[in-house]
C-alpha cells in the first residue's frame, strides 16, 4: 500500500511538473468571450478540472541503482490554474510567492520513491529507502519566450508512513526550453519540452542512497560512509498532445552519474541511466469560470504590498 499511495503520486507530478507553460507570445489570442468553445476558437481553459488517467512509467529505484521498477496503473488529475497556485499539463504544479518582470520566486520540489530493499540486489538484506520529499524556494529568470533559468533549493522529509524526519537538502540548477503550437485547425495542442537539470544534496540524502553501516558489509559490499555533493545532470524531453478532453504524453530523462561525489560506492551501480514514462488523461468535469491569465499572475508577497 505504502508504494502503491506514492506511485500515484509520482506519475501526478511526472504528468504536471514537466510541463510548465510556454511564454504567453505563443499562447494563441482568446476569443472575446472567455466561454466561447468552437471548435475554430483556441481552447478554452476552465480555472479547475479533474479526470482520470491511465500510465505507465519505468524509473531507477534510487539514483545510480543500475535497477529499475516499472509501475502501470490509473490515476486521478486535478489542474487548478489561479492568481498564485498554478497546477495543471501547461505549468505543472507550483505557488508564485513573488513575481518581478522576467524574475519570479516559486515554491517547488523533487524527491525520490520508497524502495524495498529486497527488490534491489546490491542493497539485499540492508534497509528500506524511504519516501523522499522535498519542497522549498526555486528563483526563476525567464528569458525570451522559450528559454527559463531557475535555481533552487529544497528542504528534504523522509517517511516511511509511521515516521516521518527532516532528512537533509537538495540543490538543483535548471534550464529549459519550451514550444508550444496549436494545428490541425487549432483543434490539437502540442507542447515540447527539454530540460537539462543540475542536481546535488547534503550528506543526509546521500547517506540514504550510498552508505553502507558496518551491520550490513559483506565481501562484495564494504563498508562506505556517504559524502555530499554533486549527485548527476539529467536530460529530458517531454511531449504532449492535447484533443478537447483527452491528451497523452511522452517522456524520456536519462541521467548521467559521471561525476558523482559518491561514485565509489558499492551501492552506486550506474554511470547512466533512462527512464521513460507514457500516459492518457481524461477530463470528466470543469468549472464554468475561466483560468486566471498568466499575465494577471502575481506572488503572495506582491500581494501584501497592493
Amino acid at each position: 500500500m505504502r508504494r502503491l499511495i506514492s506511485s500515484f503520486l509520482f506519475l501526478f507530478l511526472c504528468c504536471t511538473e514537466a510541463a510548465r507553460p510556454a511564454s504567453e507570445s505563443d499562447q494563441p489570442i482568446e476569443s472575446e468571450d472567455p466561454t466561447t468553445k468552437s471548435a475554430l476558437q483556441p481552447i478554452w481553459q476552465p480555472i479547475w478540472e479533474f479526470g482520470m488517467g491511465f500510465g505507465y512509467v519505468r524509473f531507477e529505484q534510487y539514483p545510480a541503482a543500475g535497477e529499475y521498477s516499472s509501475l502501470f496503473l490509473p490515476f486521478p488529475t486535478f489542474q487548478y490554474r489561479g492568481k498564485t497556485v498554478r497546477a495543471d499539463d501547461r505549468e505543472g504544479a507550483k505557488a508564485y510567492l513573488w513575481k518581478s518582470g522576467p524574475w519570479s520566486l516559486e515554491m517547488s520540489g523533487t524527491g525520490t520513491l520508497p524502495l524495498d530493499s529486497d527488490d534491489n540486489d546490491l542493497r539485499d538484506e540492508m534497509k528500506d529507502i524511504p519516501l523522499i520529499i522535498a519542497s522549498g524556494p526555486q528563483l526563476v529568470y525567464r528569458i525570451g519566450p522559450y528559454f527559463d533559468f531557475a535555481v533552487g533549493t529544497y528542504l528534504a522529509f523522509s517517511t516511511d508512513f509511521k515516521h516521518t524526519e527532516a532528512t537533509g537538502n537538495f540543490i538543483e540548477g535548471k534550464m529549459s526550453y519550451t514550444y508550444e503550437k496549436i494545428f490541425a485547425e487549432r483543434k490539437i495542442k502540442a507542447l515540447t519540452k527539454y530540460f537539462l537539470t543540475f542536481k546535488a544534496a547534503s550528506q543526509e540524502i546521500h547517506d540514504q542512497y550510498y552508505s553502507v553501516d558496518q551491520d550490513f558489509v559483506t565481501p562484495l559490499r564494504p563498508r562506505y560512509r556517504a559524502k555530499a555533493g554533486y549527485l548527476g545532470t539529467e536530460y529530458s524531453i517531454y511531449q504532449s498532445l492535447k484533443k478537447g478532453r483527452g491528451a497523452i504524453y511522452v517522456g524520456l530523462n536519462y541521467t548521467d552519474y559521471s561525476f558523482a561525489e559518491n561514485k565509489e560506492s558499492p551501492l552506486h551501480n550506474s554511470s547512466g541511466q533512462l527512464s521513460y514514462l507514457f500516459g492518457m488523461t481524461y477530463v470528466l468535469g470543469e468549472s464554468e469560470r475561466p483560468e486566471v491569465k498568466k499575465e494577471n499572475t502575481s506572488g503572495i508577497i506582491n500581494q501584501n504590498f497592493d
